[in-house]
């Protein structure tokens, strides 16, 4: 069987999407759609995600973290664009991601 034509605009009230969207300044920017996927560019001043555990970082040293588009895929699983602003100590926050542990990051208490 094989199903041509756009996917449904609505995205179900349980996937990610749909959570994020209720945040009080989500703003869509940018939808598209292909025969595989439909990918939603989200952007909030609310919206973070980290790779792996974030522990023991120094916010009130480091700053918070960067501003974040999210992409999601099919309503559901996400993943985040940083936006760079040219400075690169705006990603110190990486240094304190648990997949940090496995590259001995110096700046990772106990490593190395």
């Amino acid at each position: 069987m094989i199903i041509r034509g756009p996917f449904p605009e609505e995205v179900s009230q349980y996937k990610p999407l749909a959570y994020a969207m209720d945040l009080p300044d989500a703003e869509v920017e940018a939808n598209t759609q292909s025969p595989l996927s439909r990918i939603t560019a989200l952007s909030s001043s609310m919206l973070r995600e980290t790779p792996g555990q974030l522990s023991n970082y120094p916010m009130g040293e480091l700053g918070q973290l960067p501003e974040q588009t999210g992409l999601f895929f099919d309503g559901g699983a996400v993943s985040v664009i940083n936006r760079f602003r040219g400075d690169l100590s705006g990603f110190a926050w990486l240094d304190h991601v648990s997949s940090a542990w496995a590259t001995g990051s110096p700046r990772v208490p106990g490593c190395w």
